[in-house]
């Protein structure tokens, strides 16, 4: 059960589909441990970088969003917020670039 003051914030999550992106990105991290922790290679550790690349967009529209909606209006704060937004934002379709390194690896190092 939800706390009557914590509904609101998980609706706003609930529409968003920050849930299911969230729960995706636990799953790449544990897949990603498990596989350095089995063959002691870090040959993907790219992936963990583009996705917080990848996040940083997202994050930034939601708090975007949340600005807009909200009764005390932060004007000041939301083209902080949106400039913010368009730097990240060119970087976030990098994790996309990623199947092209798991399907074609160029070599395996190994880290130390």
């Amino acid at each position: 059960m939800i706390p009557p003051r914590l509904r609101p914030m998980h609706e706003f999550f609930r529409r968003s589909l920050f849930y299911p992106l969230a729960l995706s990105t636990v799953l790449c991290i544990v897949l990603f441990a498990g596989q350095m922790i089995l063959t002691g290679l870090r040959n993907f550790d790219f992936l963990i970088w583009n996705l917080f690349l990848a996040w940083m967009p997202y994050m930034l529209s939601l708090w975007i969003v949340s600005l807009c909606r909200s009764r005390q209006r932060r004007w000041w704060s939301l083209p902080f917020a949106t400039v913010a937004w368009a730097l990240f934002l060119p970087n976030a379709p990098y994790i996309m670039t990623d199947f092209g390194h798991l399907l074609h690896p160029r070599s395996i190092s190994v880290h130390v």
